[in-house]
């Protein structure tokens, strides 16, 4: 994931900068009825940075027609409160083939029920990027919400 967007070495200038390029920010499931996409699309990396000043476990868990094909639990650092860079954690062995998958996530406070949904069979794009963000840099009152951000920058080809 060196060429990735979402680099393991981000800055909250870097993430600043980066989040006013990100299209949408899916703030709840996306639990319509939708239209499948003609074409299946590859996750290239998906990475977790934590805002917050507590550190947290995320969990990760995608689906392929109802069944599971990819589930782990990742603890993110806090942020560091002297230097304002994020916590910052990758997730590692992600499916490397394309698929019209479900993507679940959650912090480890939060229910099923609470979770944050991306559906990859709403996309028309062949590779996209995630990035699951714990707190706002701006904000404050946001310390501990997650959310999903995507770009669809990167290479189909990995």
């Amino acid at each position: 994931m060196s060429s990735s967007r979402f680099s393991p070495h981000c800055t909250r200038r870097r993430i600043l900068a980066t989040s006013t390029t990100v299209p949408l920010v899916l703030g709840g499931c996306l639990d319509r009825a939708t239209e499948t996409a003609a074409v299946d699309t590859r996750l290239a990396g998906l990475t977790v940075v934590n805002f917050d000043d507590e550190r947290h476990v995320v969990h990760a868990r995608m689906v392929e027609d109802d069944e599971s094909v990819y589930e782990r639990s990742l603890e993110v650092p806090a942020a560091d409160s002297e230097t304002g860079n994020p916590g910052e954690a990758v997730f590692e062995g992600i499916p490397a083939e394309a698929g019209g998958y479900v993507l679940h996530a959650r912090r480890d406070d939060q229910t099923r029920e609470e979770r944050k949904t991306v559906d990859f069979r709403e996309y028309d794009h062949e590779c996209v990027e995630l990035m699951i963000r714990v707190g706002d840099p701006v904000r404050d009152d946001l310390e501990s919400y997650l959310s999903i951000w995507r770009s669809f920058g990167c290479s189909a080809d990995g």
